[in-house]
Order: C-alpha cells, then structure tokens, then sequence
C-alpha cells in the first residue's frame, strides 16, 4: 500500500506540474527551441557528457583495482553509459545499482567488491559537487535574485557529512554487521575487508580528483545545451554565468533524485527548474519551456547511448571476465591529458563572432534619392546591429544601443518603427519600438514582435512567434478564423497592401512566397522563395535563391497573370541580392558574395537598380548595411 500510494503521489506530481506547465505553452515550443539549438554548443554537450562517463569508467577501475581485479575498459565504459540510463529512468536514482548487477553478471567481479566500488563512488559523488555548490554560492553573493546562503550551508552540510562518512565507513560497517545471520554476515564482512582495503589503499585523492571530473563535466555539459537552446534567442554567455546556472541546474537534478520524481525524473525536475530560473529572472514561459526542452535532450542522448551500451553487453561474445590482478595507475597525467585534449576541442569549437573592421565610408548622398527621398536601413557598423540613415555627409545614426539589436526598420514621414533584440538571429527575443525623427523621442510599441511595417492608415503590423501578424493594438490580423488551416505554419517578415497580406512561410516547404487577400479570403502560394514586397496591388518582388545564378536573385510576380520574372540576377562579387524595397519603379537591395550570406555577419552593401535596368552602388564600407526602406 505504501509502494501505490508513493507511485500514485509521483503521478499526481508529474501530471500536476505538467499541466502547469502547458496552460502557457506548446509542445511545438518545446520543439522550435530544440530544432533551433546552436548546434556548436550540442556538440560541446556531448563532448562533456563523454567526458564524464569517461571519468567515471576510470573511478571505477581504480577502486575495483584494490580489490585485485581489471577489467575491459571499453566494457566498463558501456557499463557506466547503461548506468547513467538507469539512474536518469528510475525514481530517486535507485537505477544507479544496475552497475553493481552488469559487472557481476557480464564482467564477473564478485558482488563485494562490486558494492564497494559503487558505494564508495555514491559517497565521493556528493563530496565532490559539495565544494562546487559552496564556491558557486559564494560567487553568487550580493545577487538582486536570490540569496546565496542556503546553498552556502547546504555545501557545507553536505561536505562534512558525506566527508565523515567516508572516512569512518570502515569502523561503521565493522560495528553494524550482525554475528548470527550465517550466509548474510560472512557476506558483509566480505564487503567490509572490502572497505577496509580501499580506506588504507591510500586512493582517495585520486577517487576525488575523478569525482571531481565526474561532476565537473557533467555540469559544464548542462551549461553547454542551455546555452545551446538559449544563444538563438539572443541569450550572451554574460547573461548565463556558469556558477549561477549552475545553482539552478543542481536543484533541478537533485530534485530528480527524490521519491516522489516519478519516472525519468519528469514533474519534479520541471518544478524545480521552472521555480529556480524564474528567481533567476528568466521569463516565465521561457523557464516552462527550457524545463522541458532541456531535460527532454539529455534524457534522450541519455537513453540512446545507454540503450546502444546496453544492448552490446547483453550480446553472448561480449562478456569479459574480470582479471585478478591490480589496475592501478597515477590517475593525475590521465585527468591532465583528458583535460587539455578536451579544453583543445573545445576552444575549436566554440562558436566566435567574426569582428567588423571600421567601415570605410560611404558615397555622398545618391542621385537617385533626391532632396525630398529618405533612405534608413540597419547596420552593424557598432558591436550590434543599429539604424541609419543616409545623408549628403554620409551615414547618420537613428538609434544603435551596445546591448541592443535594433533591426528591420520602416518608415513613414515622421517616425521609424523597428525591431529591438537580444540577439541578432531569428529567434531572438525582440519588441517593437518607435523612434520619432524630430525629436529622437523612442518609445514602446509592443512586446514580442519583430519586422514591422507601417500601414497606410497609420497602424503597425508585426510578426510574433513566427505564427501571426498582430498590430499594434494588440488585434490578430492573420491567420484568423477565416483561415484555420493555416495553424501551425510559419508566418514570417509580412508586408501589406490593402487587403492583402504578403509572407514567407514554411507552408508547401522552406521557403514559399504567400499571398493572402483578407477581404477574399483565399491564400495563394506564388512561388518558392522569400521576403515579398508589394510593387503595386497585383505585384510583388521577393528572393529567390532556387532559379538565381548565384546565392540568390530579386524576382517579379504579377499576381494576376502569375508570370515570375527577373528583375536582377548578377553573378561574381555581389551575385547574392537580398533585402528588396521598391523604389521609383526601381529596387533597392543589399548584396553580398555567395560565401558571406550570412544576416548576421554577411558585408551587404546597399545598391540601386533602376527600372530600366541602371545599376547604381550606393555604400562602399565593411559594416554589413540591410533592410534599407524609403519614404
């Protein structure tokens, strides 16, 4: 009864804080922010997650030495990937035993000595993560989100119990193993000869140094995918400090350690989370959502290696039998050289900012442009993206912030809207702001949203969550009722003209040009490519980079013969056209070579064709200048 009611209790935990959890999100949430991890730091995950088991393999070994017996290192390894399994599958980490049960059945090492091994690496893990949890603690001290204290004596706590069990374990065992139970008692003093050989083996440094790599890495792994999951969105690792993450992410697994987890540590391990980040100061719906994403990619990396080992060990040709005789070595020049062969790895892999040289100016005010024309376009000419505008002298600055990325602007005759980011890729968390020209008076628009446009009535339409076109009044302008098949789908950069609505979207395949007549209510694709601009109402330019001589090309539609023409195509230096805005029968564009299309660190420079088919360049600098809009 106590068993279904403990079951029955995890349950309810487990589907309680899930429902929680998906009140505010979806699944597909979850999803987006996996599919659009920073693949660089999942594979720095997955070099310390290696690395852990790595450091674990060689614990055991060493213990297992002292006993008199080595064996397969390479089975070990698999060993300590299937344990890994079973600790993160089953409630409180009682999978962790597998160990004990593999190396007695498949590698035939007696079950003490077996049992000693694992209870002496149990015991040094938590001496290990005590030291951790106190230095984070105290590099966290004078926090404005939480206060550092109760970590401070849980380390501390920690450390001195679990230090003063190890080093009395041999006189506990002796005191407590009862003198009449026959099989049972000489078994227990079997295991404590066992643990009396390893406390005078003189190996403890070397048991904490690996546990120490133990712990160490396999927290710098869970670092490494927050990061992963969160750098897209804007995220710097200024804003994520390892000793701060660290904190959350403890509480998190520890949580998953408790009888009530549930299986595979889900409801517990989420609540946990949810509540430390949100004290952290993340946003909500964003500590919901990295809750479940994160604990959902470890868990299956975890399962799939685990698995793999585990199916390799039950194999008949696999079984190794312990050899009896010792295995020890200096482990301190094998944790040195996994070290530096790791530290090596992973400074290549680390994701790098590609530093912009001071541009070089640009070309006096266009012929093109006029006195009565003005041109804004966005530019990374400081450590972030900012706005500009092109003058008689040259470039002027609208707005650039150095924590900020203010992209995507437009304009009317008073004021630019634009996007203010975290980040300068896709999926970084933007608002909409509004800067007045006169007066630089810069003002909030709207919470999360990002490429704006001005319609003709004064109103501000965006796009939010890559899902909808809202204005600024809060109004969902598409996909409403009217459209419900379009749930779902991606919905991206739109623009406006009249009843019509012009997007990019996932809808039919990455990516596909979209044109939707509200008033109508019909939805048309009209081509694969991106980023529409009307020319008129029955005409639009776009992107193509399917039917372009190099990276991409600028295309016309004409929405009522659906004839696709070439507006500009060139080939070489600049053959990848991108950023489309009509003007005076002609296009502004930026351009860039096919090797440097990158939006975030791509050199575009601004340029003009005509209708009749002038080319004109109108920026020579290095600083990547897009997004260029008239008015």
């Amino acid at each position: 009864m106590k068993k279904a009611a403990l079951y029955f209790l995890s349950l309810l935990v487990t589907f309680s804080i899930l429902y929680y959890i998906f009140q505010t999100i979806s699944f597909n949430d979850v999803l987006d922010l996996i599919i659009q991890a920073d693949k660089r730091w999942v594979v720095i995950f997955i070099l310390f997650s290696l690395s852990m088991s790595i450091c674990g393999t060689w614990r055991y070994l060493l213990l297992l030495s002292i006993s008199g017996y080595s064996t397969s290192k390479l089975s070990m390894f698999l060993v300590v990937l299937v344990r890994n399994l079973c600790s993160d599958l089953l409630p409180a980490r009682i999978g962790t035993l597998v160990y004990v049960f593999l190396i007695n059945s498949r590698l035939g090492v007696p079950a003490p000595a077996a049992l000693t091994s694992f209870g002496y690496a149990f015991a040094f893990d938590f001496v290990a993560i005590a030291p951790m949890i106190i230095l984070a603690a105290f590099f966290s001290i004078g926090s404005t989100e939480f206060s550092p204290l109760i970590f401070l004596i849980i380390g501390v706590i920690l450390l001195t119990i679990m230090g003063a069990f190890i080093w009395y374990l041999p006189k506990l065992t002796k005191l407590t193993i009862p003198t009449r139970l026959g099989k049972i008692s000489k078994f227990l003093e079997k295991i404590q000869s066992e643990i009396e050989s390893v406390s005078k083996a003189n190996i403890f440094g070397q048991v904490l140094l690996l546990s120490f790599g133990v712990r160490v890495f396999k927290y710098l792994g869970l670092w490494a995918l927050l990061l992963a999951l969160l750098t897209p969105r804007g995220y710097q690792l200024s804003e994520l400090p390892f000793h701060t993450m660290f904190l959350g992410m403890c509480v998190a697994e520890m949580s998953a350690s408790l009888p009530i987890s549930g299986i595979a540590g889900i409801g517990t391990y989420q609540g946990a989370w949810i509540t430390v980040f949100s004290l952290l100061g993340f946003p909500l719906d964003l500590a919901k959502t990295t809750s479940v994403s994160h604990h959902l990619v470890t868990q299956a990396w975890g399962y799939s290696i685990g698995l793999v080992s585990l199916l390799i060990l039950l194999t008949p040709f696999s079984k190794v039998e312990a050899a009896n005789f010792g295995y020890r070595k200096p482990m301190l020049v094998k944790f040195i050289g996994l070290l530096i062969a790791v530290g090596t790895l992973t400074y290549l892999l680390l994701p790098r900012e590609e530093k912009i040289s001071e541009y070089k100016g640009v070309v006096n005010k266009p012929s093109f442009c006029a006195d009565s024309c003005l041109v804004v376009f966005d530019s990374r000419r400081g450590e972030t993206f900012g706005i500009y505008k092109l003058t008689e002298g040259g470039v002027e600055k609208i707005v650039d912030l150095p924590d900020r990325h203010e992209m995507f602007p437009d304009l009317n005759a008073e004021s630019v809207v634009y996007a203010s980011a975290k980040g300068a890729g896709r999926y970084a968390e933007s608002d909409i702001r509004l800067v007045n020209l006169k007066t630089g008076e810069d003002s909030l628009v709207a919470n999360n949203g990002t490429f704006p446009s001005f319609l003709d009535d004064g109103r501000i339409i965006f796009e939010r969550n890559r899902k909808e076109i809202v204005d600024n009044k809060g109004k969902v302008i598409f996909p409403t009722e009217d459209f419900p098949d379009w749930n779902g789908f991606e919905i991206v950069k739109p623009r406006a003209f009249g009843s019509k609505l012009a997007f990019t979207s996932d809808r039919g395949g990455r990516w596909h040009v979209w044109v939707i007549d509200l008033d109508l209510k019909t939805s048309e694709k009209i081509s694969d490519g991106c980023q529409p601009e009307f020319l008129s109402e029955n005409e639009i330019v776009f992107i193509n980079n399917k039917k372009s001589k190099s990276g991409s090309g600028i295309f016309k539609a004409d929405l009522l013969t659906k004839e696709i023409s070439v507006v500009h195509d060139l080939d070489g230096e600049f053959g990848h056209e991108y950023f489309p805005f009509p003007l005076n029968g002609g296009v502004i564009f930026s351009a860039t070579n096919e090797d440097d299309h990158s939006h975030e660190e791509g050199k575009y420079q601004l340029f003009f064709v005509s209708k009749d088919g002038k080319l004109e360049r109108i920026t020579d600098d290095n600083a990547g200048s897009r997004w260029a809009r008239t008015w």
